[in-house]
Order: C-alpha cells, then structure tokens, then sequence
C-alpha cells in the first residue's frame, strides 16, 4: 500500500502535533494540500491529520485546518466519506471561527449537494446546512448551485434534477427545513434558464410560489437568448406570468420576450394575464402588446 517515507512522516507528526507558530502555519499550508497527501498515503492521513478537522477535539487546530482546506483544498468523495461530520460541525461556526472562510464554506457545501456521488449530502446533511445557517449565506447557496447547473451538460442537468433538485424545490416551497426567503426564490428562479430539459416542470415550480422576490433586466436578456421562448412558448408566457403576479422587476429587455411570444397563439392566454398584471404595474408597453392579442 502507499505509504509516505519514515523520514518525511517524523516531520510531518511535528506538525500535527506541534503547538508553535511554525507548527500552526504549517497546519493550515498541508490543510491545503489534503486531497494529495490523501493520495500518496490515506490511511496516514486518516489516522494523523483528518481527526484535526473535528472542532470538538480542538476548536484552535480545526479553525487552522479548515481555514487552509476552505481557502485551497479540494474534496473528492473518499475524502467527503471521512470529513462529513466534520463538515456538519462547521455549519454552527459560520458566524465565529469561520466567519472570514463563510462564503468558502457556502461554496463547498454547494459543489459537494450538486457533484458529490454521496448519497448522504443530499439528506439530513444538506438539511442541517440549511436549517443552520443565515438567509443571506442560503441566498449564495442558490446562486452556486446555479452556476454550477450552468457548467453541467444536458443529460446530467436531467439527472439532477430527477435525483434531488426537484425534490428539494418541493420540499423549499412547503417550508421543510426552512422557508425560502425571496432573496433566495430570486436566484432559484434563474435556475430555469439553464435547467432547458426540464424546463415545463421548473416554471410549474416557480408558479406555486408566493412569496415576492426579485429580479432585474439580466434575466429578460438571459431568458431572451436562451432559446427557451422557442422551445418553450406557452411554458414561457406561464414563466412570464407567474412572474408578473409575484415579482419586483426591472423591465429591461422584456419587451423582446413579449414580442416573440406573442406571435404564438398558445401563449396567449397566460400573456394576458401578465400583460394586465405588468400594465397595472407601471409597465408602459404592456397596454400596447394588449392591443394586439
């Protein structure tokens, strides 16, 4: 098996075990490193430094370690296997220990829900983390997640979507573990322009909701470029519609989804129902697409 040089591990437990300035600097550079010295020696690893990452061990050392793993490191899932829990106890130190490393930790927390191959980070993990943490840290959670269903292909956004994402959207809507705030439904319904797939049954997601929340001329200009109003005519008037009943926007670039869409005769029931929402709302152009249907 890989074992790491007699040598090189007699230095190494002076680090581990070391309480100096030198001894704690070096803690948080390995922290760094931790996916590669898992590589060259694993059960070293497990047995030496892993256990630095439990805060109820030593709050000192595990603030050092998960400061430099946060910062550089890089989780795979046999190392998830080992540092779940440890990872769990790091939710409550979000506004103490970890409160320069909190978007760090977000981040992790985000790519481990959508990549990791772990059951387990999708249950009572990924609820604790939610249920634990401030709204605005679940508000950068959303967006994460979002980016990263940008980076993903076709057939793996269907796969997260049928896996966890669409259950954890039902589970948010009805509250469970904790109430979406509408900051956080203002990133989770750009998630729909980049889950094309499963389009129809994001925007029947985004119509239960009924908590107001924001969004501005971006997402007019995303949802105009993403090809979705032609794919998607009537799922996009509805998109369009829930919109208008719930949400404060910037107008900006809407004027170019409406024109598309209502050249398509099966969007126009749900455009009218926006229309007369957005010219209630000050939208000037509405009364003059309203004319036209």
């Amino acid at each position: 098996s890989k074992r790491i040089p007699k040598s090189y591990r007699d230095k190494l437990k002076e680090i581990t075990n070391g309480d100096s300035f030198t001894a704690n600097m070096a803690r948080v550079n390995l922290a760094t490193r931790l996916s590669f010295l898992f590589s060259v020696d694993p059960d070293w690893t497990n047995d030496n430094f892993i256990p630095l990452f439990n805060w109820e061990k030593n709050e000192t050392i595990a603030q050092q370690v998960w400061v430099g793993f946060l910062g550089y490191g890089k989780w795979h899932d046999d190392l998830l296997l080992l540092l779940l829990p440890f990872y769990q106890q790091c939710f409550s130190k979000i506004n103490t220990k970890l409160k320069e490393q909190r978007e760090r930790l977000v981040v992790h927390v985000a790519s481990i829900s959508m990549l990791s191959n772990l059951e387990q980070v999708r249950g009572d993990w990924l609820n604790s983390f939610i249920s634990t943490v401030e709204d605005s840290d679940r508000k950068i959670f959303a967006g994460y997640l979002g980016s990263e269903l940008r980076r993903m292909d076709d057939k793996r956004k269907i796969i997260v979507w049928d896996h966890w994402l669409s259950s954890y959207w039902d589970n948010r809507i009805d509250g469970k573990p904790k109430p979406l705030t509408s900051e956080e439904i203002g990133e989770m319904v750009g998630w729909a322009l980049c889950l094309d797939p499963v389009f129809p049954d994001i925007v029947k997601n985004i119509s239960k909701l009924t908590v107001e929340y924001s969004i501005d001329g971006i997402f007019f200009r995303r949802l105009n470029k993403s090809g979705l109003l032609s794919k998607y005519p009537k799922e996009s008037s509805r998109l369009l519609e829930t919109i208008a009943q719930n949400a404060k926007m910037n107008y900006y670039n809407l004027e170019k989804c409406i024109s598309e869409l209502i050249t398509k005769s099966e969007t126009h029931t749900h455009l009218k129902n926006a229309l007369e929402v957005f010219a209630r709302k000050g939208y000037g152009e509405a009364t003059k697409f309203l004319a036209k249907l």
